[in-house]
């Protein structure tokens, strides 16, 4: 029959991932014991301590109340809430983590453990467990990405935590009995595997070192970019307060390039949006000028500012220039522009504290180490 087309191909969204969530979840309802046994070792992935074979799913609900994937294990007479916060190549965000927990261990009483009870056919149903929270990444993961979620994880109450990164989900898929599907999941997880070593997070790494220091690593990775945010504007509320950073990523038109960017998520923002708004504009405009200045004042990298400058202004995301780190020919391309950078954001932090004040914080963790 030929080589069989693997659907993993085409389904690379973390929809397609909460997708196999469900699947793994939904096995526990299965009355073929082949699948029944699946269903129950990846109950085992998520707490080690569960072992019952009297074990089923309520649910698996995806996309549920913004949660990737929700259920409830129903292990003997226990009912125990799964939250999935499924992740590609991309970061929590909104304090989503901490929200999610309370929503659902806010709905943890008898009516609706009755109404499991109820629709599962399961009368020796009797109480709640811990909720569990699950974060499940199998794109890169920063250092600093494991040291922020158990920063997050400790915001939480009566809740048990499992992360799992894509070395050990791969290594359980290998352990699982042969099977189409999960053949065809393992190769894509594989693939993806490959892509994390080779992809961009070191040329960002190594950029980012080269403009803050060997000690500073990028701090989110979002879809494929990069981004080190280093000030911003403080405007009373955290929510209003205008961000400067830089992002590093691939444009179509440029290739690989840094932008200087500037942003405020406006979404946050519950009243007087407008004149907010007009706010950051005129901000834009004034600093737009400083950047000029400090153009002409590093002349030796040869960087014209009115060749690179954008006109982004209303919109959240700012990018007030951006500049390719693969244009040059003498193979010293990213050097130069991570010097220029390196010189340009120490002038610019003076020039906007000399004018601002103390409106303006520096993001405490750049010092710049050599």
């Amino acid at each position: 029959m030929g080589d069989r087309p693997n659907i993993f191909k085409y389904a690379t969204k973390e929809l397609s991932q909460d997708a196999m969530i469900c699947w793994f979840l939904e096995c526990l309802n299965s009355k073929d014991e082949f699948y029944k046994n699946i269903g129950i070792a990846f109950a085992g992935l998520i707490d080690d301590s569960i072992k019952d074979e009297e074990i089923s799913v309520y649910g698996p609900y995806p996309q549920c109340y913004h949660m990737d994937v929700y259920a409830v294990l129903c292990v003997g007479d226990t009912a125990i809430p799964l939250i999935f916060e499924d992740k590609t190549d991309t970061y929590l965000h909104s304090d989503q983590m901490k929200e999610y927990c309370k929503k659902v261990n806010s709905w943890k009483d008898e009516k609706y453990l009755h109404k499991i009870s109820e629709k599962m056919n399961l009368k020796g149903l009797s109480h709640w467990g811990d909720t569990r929270y699950i974060y499940f990444k199998t794109g890169y993961v920063p250092e600093w990405q494991k040291n922020d979620i158990e920063k997050e994880e400790n915001k939480c109450e009566n809740v048990i935590f499992k992360n799992i990164y894509i070395d050990e989900w791969i290594e359980f898929l290998s352990e699982l009995p042969s099977e189409d599907l999960i053949g065809d999941y393992i190769e894509h997880m594989k693939q993806k595997k490959k892509d994390n070593e080779e992809g961009n997070f070191a040329k960002w790494d190594n950029v980012y070192h080269n403009i803050f220091g060997k000690y500073i690593r990028f701090e989110s990775s979002y879809q494929g970019w990069a981004a080190k945010s280093f000030m911003y504007f403080d405007e009373g509320k955290e929510e209003r307060h205008i961000w400067y950073s830089l992002r590093c990523g691939w444009w179509k038109k440029t290739g690989y390039a840094i932008a200087f960017q500037q942003y405020r998520n406006e979404s946050k923002i519950k009243r007087k949006k407008d004149e907010f708004r007009e706010k950051r504009n005129t901000n834009t405009d004034e600093i737009k000028e400083i950047c000029k200045d400090i153009f002409t004042k590093l002349n030796k990298y040869g960087f014209d500012f009115d060749k690179y400058v954008e006109d982004n202004k209303g919109k959240e995301q700012n990018n007030f220039f951006k500049i390719s780190i693969e244009d040059n020919k003498d193979g010293k391309a990213e050097d130069n522009v991570c010097n220029f950078f390196k010189e340009f954001l120490k002038l610019f932090i003076d020039a906007v504290k000399e004018k601002y004040g103390d409106r303006v914080k520096i993001t405490e963790n750049i010092e710049w180490k050599e």
